[in-house]
């Protein structure tokens, strides 16, 4: 499934207008109405059947508002409900007064009524987010960011329209976020939401379908793709029963020593999971140039604790040996050697898949110049 980056959301929208002449107030009605839904859904999977609930919207100026506002107005027609909206802005309120005041729907503004406000998220049942969507740029300032602390601190479920109010393409971690049990992300899942940053703050990601044109969103251009296991396990190929160890690969593992800032258990986890897939033979090498040695007790360790691995210095790694058919690099790599740059590199010009890991990716960032092959290197997200 595609993925989207919020600037390429916001292009879509657009596009959809401009180019295919979709109807904006018809578009927030059926998101809305789409929304409604899978809140329901979400609700009755984690609720008691029957009763309603105390429903508190957070309405921005932009379509997340709208959005929220649509949902305000089902959750009062379907009966049960106590919906009520927080206008982060006075425009926003102006423009909703009319249905406000025929659909019976209290809305405030924080500036106008604080401790009423404060008492509707503190009472809620649900707090539903709509304040801002994925065309915020910067962190969230007041009023939003007040009410996304007072919503985070309320014991409501929450839940975030499309993507959590806060989260962007370049959210940095202690930005201000609504902090959601659910995100009903539109049409496409947003890149942002998988992110390790914010990767709390979205909860569960559940996809609304909204009637957009396909060739909008299956545009190969889209350089964004999400791996649901359906799919990843039908790239992953199957290994014959006769199989015997030379059949099913020789992977290769380029990890560190402890001295200099190495760490010697990250090589021994890393080339034990890859002994534990489909690695018919796993071989881990270590510097062997290091003041002070340490190669020669270490594989003797490695040796009598893990005799499925076999244990080679890393100067017998370059050139690779044509048995090798996959690669990992950088557990534990630390600061140890030099060079370090010129290994990847020779790695990423074998040609062979690989994966990238922890200091190996703080080598690839701080040499711009290497590229891996297209497609053939999984990078693992690293916090560090």
């Amino acid at each position: 499934m595609k993925l989207l980056s919020c600037a390429e959301s916001a292009r879509i929208d657009r596009e959809g207008l401009l180019r295919f002449a979709l109807n904006q107030d018809a578009l927030i009605e059926q998101a809305g109405l789409r929304l409604w839904e899978a809140f329901l859904r979400a609700r009755r999977r984690t609720s008691p059947p029957g009763g309603g609930g105390r429903l508190v919207f957070l309405a921005g100026p932009g379509n997340n508002g709208r959005d929220a506002q649509v949902m305000a107005r089902l959750a009062r027609a379907a009966g049960g409900f106590q919906p009520a909206v927080i206008f982060s802005a006075p425009a926003a309120r102006g423009a909703a007064e009319p249905w406000l005041r025929a659909w019976g729907v209290p809305g405030l503004l924080p500036e106008e009524e604080p401790e009423e406000v404060r008492a509707l998220l503190g009472g809620a049942d649900y707090i539903i987010d709509g304040l801002c969507g994925t065309g915020l740029t910067g962190p969230l300032r007041a009023p939003e960011a007040r009410l996304v602390a007072q919503a985070n601190a309320s014991p409501a479920v929450r839940l975030a329209l499309d993507l959590p109010s806060g989260a962007r393409d370049d959210f940095c971690p202690g930005d201000p976020v609504f902090q959601g049990r659910w995100t009903l992300t539109i049409a496409l899942p947003k890149t942002c939401l998988y992110l390790p940053a914010l990767r709390p703050a979205a909860g569960r990601i559940i996809l609304v379908p909204l009637a957009f044109p396909p060739a909008l969103l299956e545009d190969p251009g889209l350089p964004g793709r999400r791996l649901d296991w359906s799919e990843a396990r039908t790239l992953i190929p199957g290994i014959p029963p006769e199989a015997h160890k030379y059949r099913r690969g020789h992977c290769a593992v380029f990890a560190g020593l402890p001295r200099q800032g190495g760490a010697l258990g990250a090589g021994i986890l890393a080339a034990r999971g890859a002994a534990a897939g489909p690695a018919g033979l796993v071989s881990l090498y270590l510097p062997d140039d290091q003041p002070g040695g340490g190669f020669e007790a270490a594989a003797a360790g490695i040796s009598a604790g893990a005799p499925e691995l076999l244990v080679k210095p890393e100067s017998a790694g370059f050139p690779l040996p044509p048995t090798v058919k996959s690669l990992v690099a950088g557990p534990g790599w630390g600061g140890a050697g030099e060079g370090r740059a010129a290994q990847l590199r020779a790695l990423f010009d074998s040609g062979l898949p690989g994966v990238l890991d922890a200091d190996g990716l703080r080598v690839f960032a701080g040499a711009p110049e290497l590229h891996p092959p297209r497609d053939r290197w999984v990078f693992t997200p690293h916090s560090g």
